[in-house]
């Protein structure tokens, strides 16, 4: 490709233009409304694949073919890189994003090739919105899978990651789930026959530490109980979870469920475990506990 290109009128292009649109429609009403997942995020790689490249070549000032195409390959190479998971949780540290690993998302690839074509054959002499178009590209390029403002931060496991732990959140619903957890103190004795009959009854408001406040990803674990750094081991678990709006009392005793080794991320082919906790869609509804967990709701 030897011929002359001119990003900023690519900028203008009614393709590039609908891409932009569809991008910002797509992560910030469709996202974050929860609906058709898999359609949502598909449409964020594909139009995000149309409109990064031209962005890339117009701050590079690419005037020729070979640096067009190569802002084609850059894009395609960082995208493919990111479906790798190690690739994605290595990237994820370093970045306030959340990053899915999806081998599935490599079938938006071609969208690189429309825009290579389509795109660079944009006429000079249409460049009028190429600046402020350029600017709003890149504010949505940059918010693009980013935090909301309003979300807590992700809880501090690598998505890439295992855990061990015997009573955890699998987030099945297709959006991100704040959630916030209070854990009994260790100073607070505990008699588990009585606290497993009747939670609410046993314990106070005071029993327990401070909120730690969590954003949990679509088909991310968060466990209840936080095991690392040598954290003490109980006869009997109480925690309180905030989700949803409400605010729940779970309790149960050491060894069941049994503690096991589960992934912080599900991959897109695999199936949530049959024994995690699954909060529902309807905030009224107790989440779904395994066998001889205690669920009670929690009203202070």
């Amino acid at each position: 490709m030897s011929r002359t290109v001119h990003p900023p009128a690519a900028l203008s292009h009614p393709l590039f233009v609908a891409a932009l649109v569809a991008l910002a429609l797509n992560d910030h009403v469709l996202k974050a409304s929860g609906a058709l997942p898999a359609l949502s995020g598909k449409l964020s790689d594909v139009a995000g694949l149309l409109v990064a490249p031209a962005v890339l070549a117009w701050l590079c000032r690419v005037r020729s073919g070979r640096g067009w195409l190569a802002c084609h390959v850059a894009v395609g190479l960082g995208f493919a890189a990111i479906q790798i998971a190690p690739v994605a949780a290595a990237v994820e540290a370093w970045i306030p994003w959340r990053i899915w690993a999806d081998p599935t998302d490599l079938l938006a690839l071609p969208a690189l090739g429309v825009s290579a074509v389509v795109l660079g054959r944009a006429r000079r002499e249409a460049t009028r919105l190429a600046t402020p178009v350029g600017a709003l590209a890149l504010v949505l390029c940059a918010a693009s899978g980013g935090p909301g403002h309003e979300s807590p931060p992700r809880y501090p496991f690598p998505p890439a990651g295992r855990l061990e732990t015997d009573v955890f959140i699998r987030n099945h619903l297709a959006a991100d789930l704040p959630i916030g957890v209070r854990m009994v103190r260790d100073d607070v004795t505990l008699e588990c026959d009585d606290v497993l009959q009747d939670p609410r009854a046993e314990l106070e408001g005071g029993d327990f530490e401070d909120e730690q406040e969590w954003t949990v990803a679509a088909r991310d674990a968060v466990p209840l109980w936080d095991r690392r750094g040598g954290a003490r081991n109980r006869d009997c678990y109480a925690v309180r979870l905030k989700a949803r709006g409400r605010e729940w009392l779970i309790a149960w005793r050491h060894g069941t469920p049994t503690l096991r080794d589960i992934p912080v991320r599900l991959q897109p082919h695999e199936t949530a475990e049959s024994g995690a906790m699954r909060i529902s869609e309807d905030p009224d509804t107790p989440p779904y506990v395994p066998a001889a967990v205690t669920v009670r709701v929690w009203e202070d």
